[in-house]
């Protein structure tokens, strides 16, 4: 597989003061929309603490779907060509 057809999310924070008004979810979904029209990806990857139960259930909620753990990170994956829904 070569680096176009994959992309991890390394860090997306959101600012305390924005937090829980859909600008986390709205980032995403442009990110997801962007990386497959124009870049051609077909799969993102992230990670996020175990203890971040919002990040779990955003991405969840995306379409993300939890592949690896280890003790300090849960590994998540999105596969690009089967994404519907809300995402643009």
């Amino acid at each position: 597989m070569n680096h176009s057809e994959r992309t991890k999310v390394s860090l997306m924070p959101v600012d305390q003061r924005y937090q829980k008004q859909g600008y986390g979810r709205a980032g995403m979904e442009e990110l997801i929309h962007y990386m497959k029209e124009k870049h051609r990806c077909v799969r993102i990857v992230l990670g996020h603490r175990p203890d971040n139960e919002r990040a779990a259930r955003l991405y969840a909620s995306l379409g993300f779907l939890e592949v690896d753990r280890t003790e300090g990170e849960i590994i998540r994956e999105l596969k690009l060509s089967q994404t519907h829904g809300t995402i643009p």
